[in-house]
C-alpha cells in the first residue's frame, strides 16, 4: 500500500509540474481525469489481488494542437505496485495539408473495430500502448488511418493464451472504416515485424450491422509471412457473431470462431475466448459460444456464456476436444463513477488435455473501477 500511495503522489506531482506557474489564466482549459481499479482473482491453484491507478491531463493549446498525458502504476496489492510509468503521451495536430489529415505523434493506445484484431487490452493491468505516428483522414462518410508504431516493451501485447507477451517490434499499415448500405465496414492491411525477426502481413475485413432484429457481425483475416529462418507462414481466421434482443433488454447471442495457423496481433482475448484465458486464436482454436444477458434493474445485469473449444488443423492423438467453459457473473454501477464486475468460471477438460486445464478447473474474480 505504501508503494501505491507513493505512486499516486508522484503522478500528481508530475502532472501538476507540467502546468506552467504563469499560466493560471489557462488552468480552466486543462481537463483532468483518472481511474482506480482493484481486482481479486482466485483459481484452484492461486489467489492474487492487483490494482491499477491512472491520472491523466488533456490540454487544447489552440484550435490546431492538443496534448494528452496519462501516468499509471499497477501491480500486486500488498507486495509491489511498481513504479509510476508513462502509459500515454501524445500531441495531436488537426488540419494538416489543407485539412487533408490529422497527425497524432507520441505514445498512445490502438483500439479498432471490436477489439478482435487491435485492442488496448484493458483487462491487463498495464494495458497496451504503442510509440509512433498516426495519420488520420476523416470525413462524414469514411475514416482512413495510416499507422506506423513500435510496441512499448513494458506494456505487454496479448500472448497466444491471452497473457501479456511483447511479440511485435514494429506495426505499420492502413485501417479504413466506412458505412456501406447501412453496414459499418472496416478494411485493414497491417504489416508486423516481431522482435524475433519474424514478419507477416494481415489483410482483413469486419462488417457489422442489423437485420430483422438481429445484430450481426463477421470478421475475416488472412495472414502471410515468413520466420527469421525464411520458413513460410500463413494463416486465417473467421469470426461470426449474432445477437437478438428478446425485449426488456434481455439478449441472447451466439458466436463461432475458427482460426487456422493465425497469429494474433493484439486482440482482446479475455472478452472473447473464455474468461479463464486458457486458449487463444494462436492455438488453431475453434470456439462455439452461446450467451445470454438479463437485466436486474436499471444498473445491474446477469450474464452467462458457454464455450465449446476444439483444436483445428491436424487432430491430436488424444482427439481435438479441448473442453467446455462456462462463465457467468454480474456487472453494474454503484453511483455515477463506480462500476463493479464479478464472475465465476468453470472448465470441463476434453480429450486433448493440451492445456493441463484439469489443474485449474474453476476461477473467480471481483473488480471495482472508480473513474474521476
Amino acid at each position: 500500500m505504501k508503494n501505491f500511495i507513493t505512486a499516486l503522489t508522484a503522478s500528481a506531482v508530475l502532472l501538476l509540474s507540467a502546468v506552467p506557474a504563469t499560466a493560471q489564466d489557462n488552468d480552466s482549459d486543462i481537463s483532468w481525469g483518472g481511474e482506480m481499479r482493484f481486482r481479486t482473482a482466485s483459481s484452484d491453484t492461486s489467489t492474487n489481488h492487483t490494482g491499477r491507478m491512472r491520472i491523466n491531463m488533456a490540454k487544447e493549446l489552440d484550435q490546431v494542437v492538443s496534448t494528452f498525458m496519462e501516468l499509471q502504476a499497477s501491480g500486486t496489492i500488498g507486495d509491489d505496485l511498481g513504479p509510476v510509468g508513462l502509459h500515454q503521451a501524445y500531441l495531436r495536430m488537426n488540419g494538416f495539408g489543407g485539412d487533408l489529415f490529422d497527425v497524432q505523434a507520441g505514445r498512445f493506445e490502438l483500439n479498432y473495430g471490436n477489439g478482435r484484431m487491435l485492442s488496448k487490452y484493458n483487462w491487463n493491468d498495464t494495458g497496451s500502448a504503442w510509440d509512433g505516428l498516426l495519420f488520420q483522414h476523416a470525413t462524414e462518410g469514411h475514416t482512413l488511418d495510416v499507422i506506423y508504431t513500435k510496441a512499448v516493451a513494458d506494456q505487454p501485447l496479448v500472448g497466444s493464451n491471452g497473457f501479456g507477451a511483447v511479440d511485435a517490434s514494429t506495426l505499420a499499415g492502413l485501417y479504413y472504416q466506412r458505412s456501406i448500405a447501412g453496414w459499418d465496414s472496416d478494411f485493414y492491411a497491417l504489416s508486423r515485424e516481431k522482435m524475433n525477426g519474424d514478419t507477416d502481413v494481415t489483410l482483413g475485413t469486419l462488417v457489422e450491422g442489423s437485420f430483422q432484429g438481429f445484430k450481426l457481425d463477421a470478421e475475416f483475416a488472412s495472414q502471410s509471412g515468413e520466420t527469421a529462418g525464411n520458413d513460410d507462414t500463413s494463416g486465417s481466421v473467421v469470426i461470426l457473431h449474432g445477437e437478438y434482443d428478446l425485449g426488456g433488454e434481455i439478449k441472447v447471442g451466439a458466436g463461432y470462431t475458427m482460426a487456422d495457423d493465425f497469429t494474433t496481433i493484439n486482440d482482446d482475448a479475455h472478452f472473447y475466448n473464455g474468461s479463464m484465458d486458457l486458449v487463444g486464436l494462436n492455438d488453431n482454436l475453434n470456439d462455439l459460444a452461446v450467451y445470454g444477458i438479463m437485466p436486474i434493474d436499471g444498473n445491474w445485469n446477469w450474464y452467462g456464456v458457454f464455450h465449446s473449444f476444439t483444436e483445428g488443423g491436424v487432430e491430436p492423438a488424444g482427439g481435438d476436444a479441448i473442453g467446455n467453459e462456462i462463465d457467468f457473473g454480474i456487472w453494474g454501477s454503484v453511483g455515477e463513477h463506480t462500476k463493479f464486475w464479478a464472475g465465476y468460471s468453470t472448465f470441463m477438460d476434453g480429450a486433448n488435455h493440451l492445456y493441463s486445464a484439469e489443474d485449474a478447473d474453476s476461477w473467480f474474480f471481483a473488480q471495482v473501477v472508480v473513474d474521476f
